[in-house]
């Protein structure tokens, strides 16, 4: 279940990252004051999206695990 939810919510940061930021913005301040973000912003939430989706379909390699 968990992973679904973070599949869908990787799926819609990276189809739709300036909503993603718009709605954190009001969530995360009392008075969301209108701003732009730096240009750099909507393509770092696409590639956390995608990471987030890669996770949560178990598609990231992984590391080999430490010999004891």
């Amino acid at each position: 279940m968990l992973r679904a939810i973070l599949a869908l919510f990787g799926l819609l940061e990276l189809l739709f990252p300036r909503s993603v930021i718009d709605y954190s913005m009001t969530l995360a301040f009392d008075q969301p004051v209108e701003s732009e973000p730096k240009p750099w912003t909507v393509t770092a939430a696409r590639i956390e999206g995608l990471l987030i989706l890669l996770f949560a379909l178990g598609k990231l390699p992984r590391r080999p695990a430490a010999s004891r």
